[in-house]
């Protein structure tokens, strides 16, 4: 906290600490404090987060966000907390696979994957497969199970989210029937293609836990899978599957 006025550190750090969550947002961005500088947040957030509760984790980002900090600011804030058990030196990762969710649930996203083919070359509903979680800042894990196809497939899209928010991704990979890597997205925006409404915020070498921040600013993100033809044909012949390892703040 050596970047913040002694008076901002102590006012800031006695609001996280009696958890009043509102006070300590807007002391954060009051520009009078001296507290709006992003290092400065990334240091708060992170030794506020070392409490194990994911929970907290959620309410900082909601409230962050409706102070007018945008979904970048809060991707790129989040992408750099480092965990308190990378700190030890035994990261332990916890995977929470799909379940049933609540369709009424006002944190609920959707996460759908589009293919063309050679036949039908362009993206629609009937080919598609979805799944839905609740953005509440757990890691969940997403699998989509890629059936062979005689037609062929010519390209892959997903669309990560239906709304707007802050998003990191731990992994993103095809692999084939026998669970063999084909293909996996490096965190960059180098294997990518006809990117909307996404803007990647912290790239994977850059993100202190390894993973990729995105921020949603609308209701329709999407993005191509820079596959290449060998991979393509493989899930063609063979079928396969999408692994995607999410944690999301909306």
């Amino acid at each position: 906290m050596a970047m913040l006025s002694l008076r901002a550190a102590s006012a800031l750090e006695d609001a996280r600490l009696k958890a009043e969550f509102g006070e300590f947002v807007s002391l954060l961005c009051d520009i009078h404090t001296g507290a709006l500088e992003l290092s400065g947040i990334q240091i708060l957030i992170s030794d506020a987060l070392n409490i194990p509760d994911l929970e907290i984790a959620r309410r900082w980002a909601s409230h962050l966000l409706s102070r007018g900090l945008t979904s970048r600011d809060v991707a790129r804030i989040v992408a750099n907390i480092s965990s308190r058990e990378q700190h030890a030196g035994n990261l332990r990762t916890e995977y929470y696979e799909m379940a049933i969710v609540d369709g009424t649930n006002a944190d609920l996203c959707e996460v759908t994957l589009y293919w063309s083919s050679v036949r039908q070359n362009d993206f629609s509903e009937d080919r598609s497969l979805k799944h839905c979680y609740v953005a509440n800042g757990r890691l969940v894990k997403l699998i989509f199970d890629i059936e062979a196809l005689e037609d062929g497939y010519t390209a892959l899209r997903l669309d990560i989210s239906n709304r707007p928010g802050a998003y990191l991704v731990d992994r993103l990979c095809l692999l084939d029937s026998t669970g063999e890597q084909l293909w996996r997205w490096s965190g960059g925006g180098g294997d990518l293609s006809d990117v909307a409404h996404v803007e990647l915020t912290c790239p994977v070498d850059e993100g202190a836990l390894g993973t990729s921040g995105l921020a949603v600013n609308g209701h329709d993100p999407q993005f191509k899978l820079m596959v290449d033809e060998g991979v393509l044909s493989q899930l063609s012949q063979s079928g396969g599957r999408l692994e995607l390892i999410i944690r999301a703040f909306v």
